[in-house]
């Protein structure tokens, strides 16, 4: 007969290294958190990737394909390429800070849709290529969802306090 703490390593074991009862609270932690930035926010970021850094960041890219001679000899020779690169220089820190900002966003969206995934019992099924097939594009799931959304029954006041 197994004792309590070889049943509670096993469990442990099966969970990741939690044990149930860890794990549980570790999703309902999950559960209660907010979301992990505004959509307002959002649409802020995916402006500043595609508008204000994008000059920045293929600029630094682009000097990443050559030697550091060419770059050295570039910079001293051609006051306009010296200019160039003072300019992308000056915009490095930012450039930098907002795609480690944007690189953890990801990590933490993805750590979400994994604990999410791993609730479903058929999640290895899921994450099958012929269930990923399957899936509707993202279009029809919003129609999907507008039209069970229409068919569910209106609250008198939603959560922000504002009548529908």
């Amino acid at each position: 007969m197994a004792t309590k703490k070889h049943t509670a390593r096993r469990k442990a074991s099966r969970n990741g290294g939690l044990t149930e009862t860890q794990a549980g609270q570790f999703l309902q932690q999950v559960k209660d958190a907010g979301p992990l930035l505004t959509k307002q926010a959002m649409y802020g970021t995916e402006r500043a990737l595609q508008e204000g850094m994008a000059s920045i960041r293929r600029m630094m890219l682009s000097l990443g394909t050559i030697s550091g001679r060419k770059l050295i000899d570039e910079v001293t020779t051609d006051r306009e390429m010296a200019a160039a690169v003072a300019s992308a220089y000056k915009g490095a820190d930012d450039c930098i800070r907002l795609h480690r900002t944007v690189l953890e966003l990801l990590e933490a969206a993805q750590i979400r849709m994994m604990i999410a995934l791993c609730t479903r019992d058929d999640m290895q099924e899921v994450l099958s290529a012929d269930a990923a097939a399957q899936c509707p594009p993202p279009g029809k799931r919003r129609k999907e969802r507008e039209r069970a959304d229409a068919r569910r029954p209106r609250l008198a006041v939603d959560n922000t306090g504002r009548k529908p």
